[in-house]
């Protein structure tokens, strides 16, 4: 059923994905994403021949479907696991989500030898042919060049321009302060369990005050600096398909991933070009925004 969970494993469906959550038997609350939002998004993604149209504008490959399916081991906070999510969505594969919890050490352990996401794997464990991936952007160059996902090169090379880095760096301080306390607020299946917020919080620290919940009642005052970086943005962005004029390309990979976290904070006023950037790569590659569970 879509949209629909079991607790007991919490195996579900997301549009094109399955998910499954490594957390006992914990809900995956985050589908408090209404099913009416899914369907819409689908619903924008119209088949014609062998090929997909999101508003009449991008072509999307026929869609891809291996058995077994490949496995995307994340965190669904995780912008580097992100990365990966849309070059699935953009290359049309069908995958299964495994949302690990952000405490569990040895699941990432035992498939790459330490704590780390995303990892992809392919195949059955044990049979001919079973890998395993990691690195967002090594991930994200095999399934953009490995014919078995569908015709290589719908992601164009990153481009030579440097203000979305610096865009991104300028506002690397004022982000963590408000999309940290928010992450172990919000309904995410990693953060479920206290031991997995705690991890979280333990692992990743904020410049001071790094109290978490201070930062979270800062949020007035970091709000105008938060919004004059999106102002900034807006005439950065060649158009709500692509931030740089050549098309699809690592630039969009990077940025997408990091703007789909600012949608957890409540009070932005979105640019209208950002806006629509943002609103394409959530419908076109499947990836919820977190606009429902803002705070």
């Amino acid at each position: 059923m879509e949209g629909a969970f079991v607790a007991a494993g919490v195996r579900g469906v997301l549009g094109g994905a399955r998910v499954v959550s490594l957390c006992g038997a914990s809900t995956i609350r985050s589908a408090r994403l209404k099913a009416t939002d899914r369907v819409g998004s689908r619903a924008a993604i119209r088949m014609h021949h062998a090929e997909t149209t999101v508003d009449g504008a991008l072509e999307l490959p026929p869609k891809v479907t291996l058995s077994p399916l490949p496995v995307l081991y994340n965190y669904d906070h995780c912008p580097f696991c992100v990365r990966v999510r849309v070059a699935l969505g953009l290359k049309n594969v069908k995958h299964e989500l495994r949302f690990l919890m952000n405490d569990d050490v040895d699941t990432p352990t035992a498939l790459v030898g330490k704590k780390m996401v995303p990892i992809l794997t392919l195949g059955r464990p044990g049979e001919a042919g079973y890998e395993v991936l990691k690195e967002s952007l090594d991930i994200v160059a095999r399934i953009d060049s490995d014919p078995q996902f569908g015709p290589p090169g719908v992601i164009k090379a990153a481009s030579e321009r440097t203000d979305i880095d610096e865009w991104i760096k300028k506002g690397k301080v004022v982000m963590r302060r408000l999309t940290s306390p928010r992450y172990v607020r919000a309904p995410l299946p990693e953060f479920h369990l206290q031991d997995g917020r705690d991890a979280y919080i333990r692992n990743h620290k904020i410049p001071e005050p790094s109290d978490y919940d201070a930062n979270f009642e800062m949020t007035a005052e970091l709000l105008p600096e938060a919004n004059d970086l999106l102002r900034e943005l807006e005439p950065m962005i060649f158009s709500e398909m692509h931030v740089s004029e050549a098309g699809i390309s690592y630039d969009d990979i990077v940025l997408f991933s990091r703007l789909r976290s600012w949608t957890l904070i409540k009070g932005l006023v979105w640019p209208p070009k950002v806006k629509a950037y943002v609103d394409f790569y959530t419908k076109t590659c499947d990836i919820p925004s977190y606009e429902l569970m803002a705070m």
